[in-house]
């Protein structure tokens, strides 16, 4: 029979090893790129304050780099190695931050039972999970379980002496940490609540608190080691209060749905661990006073912003393991292994961020580590014409990646910085000139921009495309850059490639033959994404008709889902058709219902139609009627309206009126041929009369739908 300290340590190999799969995922992120420019100019200016590097000159502030430590060595390594180093950081940090909690959670144990360890061990870093990226709080979630255990230690020693080095080497810790993220300020509160009960047991009480209290001291006044000194305490509360913390998803207070039990969510894993831990004090009526405070605190955290529930779950890891052991000793011994199953739940939760697309993106690191199509590579190539110090007005997410590789050469707006950098006031302005067309316009008079990146998917884009001064020049999968005109950056207008939207291509993209959309697709060819770049082509070369290139060529063009997710509807939406015209239809079928049970507009649009050209009408009726099922009210009108038309193929009077007469409510000009066929052969005069009504309701919208009497089969649009 294996011992349970061999168990422990093969749980502590899974659950690092899961924990770090799981942190294996394309960045997605704009920080990375504010930490490395910030990294940078702190190397070159020599200063934890030092001036901004690329924000519009007109704020004219200093730029205090708090998390320094973490933008230098981050810098260094991309200058050294590339994104791939960034990368295996961030997953080496989530791998020994699972470490660290293991050995946290046994550190007042001879060995704890192998079952309740590996359940809270595994809802811990489930809950932190959603820190281990490519930010500073990555080092975070190593620090703070660090800290934790050398204060256990240091309240631990033996004699006077070694009570103060090991207190020495805590402030040593603290000091570290506060280079590198403001959660620091977490290490008087965590050294007094594990220090305070540990003394209070102790027959030298008076000279370990006398010792605790000089420790606690030296840490306080470390509070004022970081780069914004005094000001740490302004800076962390501007992150926890404000405007501008209302509009940043994860910095706002959670709602009630943050904890809901079915969601399996980091919210309601936190309250798992706090349950934990209550239902062992009940139990045995006795009070971990230490390890219920650092909960306590932990709780507060996640009151605060639901960016509080990593530190959270670490924090209130000890409190949750002294309940679960409570729990082991009521529960007989052969349902003692129900623990270590239950175990696998939050291990399945860790498990499932490996998912897509982490486990197919995990071997090949060094090729997609930025998400393919997720940044602005095609804006940042065509702004490099710009002069030096443009003022570009950029959203939320593209700022940061045109500054770090502009490096100042264009200036960008409010950032991801916002609170750290940019106030209140700064964001809401931002956000009036994001949805605002008139906002938007003054914003760009005022600080007198040239150009303009956006993502095409939000209002700020159609904004900008319905606006006489602006033009686009240059399309990424995820955003496009917009010129103003008399700026001073005046270039070539992008005609066939659509600027918004979900669809790329303009409708009068082929009306040349493609030429002048080829032109502009070789354009972006090394300059845009590889993968980006190769869906337009095999678009273009499908929609423009180009003679002499079978499906299954094209087919071949398209990436992987992986390296298609900022296009994914796109292109699967033309694998769709492809598979239909080269005769896959179950292929087809399978692609087809994964995007309408995704709401993915196209496939309602673009695919439905040649798949009903087929004929293959029972096989697409089973799929329509599985999606209407699934989506319910929200199943679109052009859904309903084809679903109504093949119910007329098989006579079905009920079927057909009962999706067509919702089509029709909807709008759609889908429901047409199944009303015609329900005024010409319904059997009921008060159908055919209300059908016959709603046809002329949907011509007034659509004056090109008619239908004509046909003696028997549906009728034809």
């Amino acid at each position: 029979m294996r011992s349970p300290r061999a168990v422990r340590l093969a749980w502590t190999l899974l659950l690092a090893a899961l924990t770090g799969v799981a942190a294996a995922q394309p960045f997605r992120e704009s920080d990375v790129f504010w930490h490395l420019s910030l990294g940078r100019a702190v190397l070159r200016q020599g200063a934890r304050v030092v001036h901004e590097p690329h924000a519009f000159l007109a704020y004219g502030r200093p730029c205090t780099a708090q998390e320094w430590l973490w933008d230098v060595a981050t810098f260094a390594l991309h200058r050294a190695f590339g994104w791939t180093a960034l990368a295996w950081l961030v997953i080496a940090l989530a791998s020994a931050s699972a470490l660290c909690v293991v050995r946290l959670l046994v550190s007042n144990r001879d060995e704890p039972h192998p079952g309740a360890l590996a359940l809270v061990s595994a809802i811990v870093m489930s809950g932190a999970h959603q820190a281990l990226d490519e930010r500073p709080e990555s080092a975070t979630m190593v620090l703070l379980p660090t800290f934790m255990l050398a204060g256990r230690w240091c309240v631990e020693a033996p004699a006077r002496r070694a009570r103060l080095a090991r207190g020495a080497a805590l402030v040593a810790i603290e000091l570290l940490w506060a280079q590198v993220h403001p959660t620091f300020i977490l290490a008087p509160a965590v050294f007094v609540l594990i220090a305070l009960p540990a003394a209070w047991r102790t027959r030298e009480r008076d000279t370990a608190l006398r010792d605790h209290a000089l420790t606690a001291a030296a840490l306080a006044l470390g509070l004022g080691s970081s780069a914004f000194g005094a000001k740490v305490f302004h800076n962390v509360l501007s992150h926890a209060r404000g405007d501008a913390v209302r509009h940043i998803s994860d910095m706002v207070a959670p709602t009630w749905g943050f904890f809901h039990p079915l969601r399996l969510e980091s919210g309601f894993l936190f309250v798992v661990l706090l349950a934990l831990g209550t239902a062992g004090a009940a139990i045995t009526r006795k009070v971990a006073w230490g390890e219920m405070g650092l909960a306590a605190l932990g709780a507060a955290l996640v009151a605060t912003a639901v960016r509080g529930v990593a530190q959270g779950s670490i924090l209130a890891g000890p409190f949750a393991l002294e309940g679960a052991l409570a729990l082991v000793a009521l529960t007989p011994l052969r349902g003692r292994s129900l623990l270590t199953l239950a175990a696998l739940i939050p291990a399945g939760l860790l498990t499932h961020h490996v998912a897509a697309p982490g486990a197919a993106w995990f071997p090949p690191l060094a090729s997609t580590v930025l998400a393919p199509g997720w940044y602005p590579r095609a804006a940042a190539a065509w702004l490099r014409r710009a002069p030096r110090g443009t003022p570009v007005l950029t959203t939320f997410a593209s700022g940061a990646p045109l500054g770090f590789w502009l490096d100042g050469r264009v200036r960008t707006f409010v950032d991801s910085r916002t609170p750290l950098y940019f106030d209140d006031a700064e964001y809401g302005l931002a956000r009036a000139a994001w949805f605002q067309a008139d906002a938007l316009e003054r914003t760009a008079e005022r600080f007198g921009t040239a150009a303009a990146v956006v993502e095409r998917d939000v209002a700020t884009c159609d904004l900008l495309r319905a606006h006489s001064r602006w033009y686009p020049v240059a399309v990424d999968a995820h955003t496009t850059t917009f010129v103003r005109r008399g700026a001073g950056l005046d270039g070539a207008a992008v005609t066939r490639l659509a600027p918004c939207g979900l669809d790329y291509l303009t409708p009068d993209a082929c009306a040349d033959g493609g030429e002048a959309l080829r032109r502009e697709i070789a354009a972006l060819t090394g300059v845009a994404d590889a993968a980006f770049v190769r869906y337009l082509q095999a678009e273009r070369m499908w929609r423009c008709h180009v003679p002499g290139i079978p499906p299954a060529s094209l087919q071949a063009m398209l990436a992987s889902t992986e390296d298609s997710a900022v296009f994914g509807v796109q292109r699967d939406t033309l694998a769709a058709q492809l598979l239909v015209a080269d005769g896959h239809l179950p292929e087809a079928y399978e692609l087809v219902t994964g995007m309408m049970l995704r709401g993915d507009p196209l496939a309602y649009h673009v695919v439905l139609a040649p798949l009903l050209a087929r004929r293959d009408h029972a096989r697409l009726r089973v799929l329509l009627d599985g999606v209407v099922r699934a989506l319910g009210d929200d199943a679109p009108g052009d859904v309903r309206g084809i679903l109504a038309q093949l119910c007329t193929t098989r006579g079905d009077f009920e079927c057909a009126r009962l999706h067509g007469l919702r089509a029709a409510a909807m709008g759609s000009p889908s429901a047409v041929p199944a009303l015609c066929w329900l005024r010409n052969h319904d059997p009921d005069r008060a159908v055919r009369a209300d059908a016959e009504a709603w046809v002329a309701t949907l011509r007034r919208e659509h004056p090109t739908v008619e239908c004509r009497r046909r003696p028997d089969g549906p009728a034809q649009r």
